[in-house]
């Protein structure tokens, strides 16, 4: 006879799909962190490092400042260009258009232009 589960995994995995951390599992259910993760694991159900931070800051992501200047800097996690349709293996290139108090990021694969430069 098989051994009996004290937990039940299943709300346990369903907890962390709706966007309980290994934290909140290691509260809610009185297990460690490393046994939570062990359940999502054997489940195929864990999120990656970008999209748990996404969940936990409501989908913002930070808007770095680069050194000596008043320009930010914005990385896109591979999972999301890949979601969007875009191979982040290629050349990509952006384009922020303000509209309506808003920047909205259009994205492309990169477009080569020869140069007209003579060497």
């Amino acid at each position: 006879m098989g051994r009996r589960k004290k937990y039940d995994y299943e709300a346990i995995v369903r907890d962390y799909e709706k966007g309980l951390s290994y934290p909140m599992l290691e509260r809610k259910y009185g297990i460690s962190r490393g046994h939570a993760y062990i359940i999502v694991q054997r489940a195929g159900k864990a999120r990656s490092i970008w999209r748990s931070r996404l969940i936990r800051s409501g989908g913002w992501r930070k808007l770095t400042k680069l050194r000596d200047t008043t320009s930010r800097i914005l990385s896109i996690p591979a999972e999301l260009l890949r979601k969007a349709g875009f191979d982040p293996d290629k050349e990509l290139e952006g384009m922020w258009i303000p509209k309506k108090g808003r920047l909205v990021l259009v994205i492309r694969e990169r477009r080569f232009i020869r140069s007209t430069r003579s060497t």
